[in-house]
């Protein structure tokens, strides 16, 4: 975190964090609430970010309610 709102309670400047729906950016500028901090710093930003895609799909998983033996389809990424 480079830059922090005035109302922003969440993350402070140097907080390393990954951000939901912020595209594939080294910056962006975002709502608090999409802002995940990194809290070990054996965790590369690399690896947080790839954790943090993870959760996509077994959301879908979830919503769907796919049960063992089901199959589905998935299109695009």
């Amino acid at each position: 975190v480079v830059e922090v709102g005035k109302n922003v309670k969440s993350v402070k400047v140097g907080d390393r964090v990954v951000v939901a729906h912020g595209g594939h950016r080294n910056y962006n500028v975002v709502d608090e609430r999409y802002v995940v901090k990194i809290e070990d710093e054996r965790i590369s930003f690399a690896e947080a970010a790839m954790a943090f895609i993870a959760v996509f799909p077994l959301a879908a998983v979830r919503k769907t309610r796919l049960e063992l033996g089901e199959s589905a389809m998935v299109v695009g990424l």
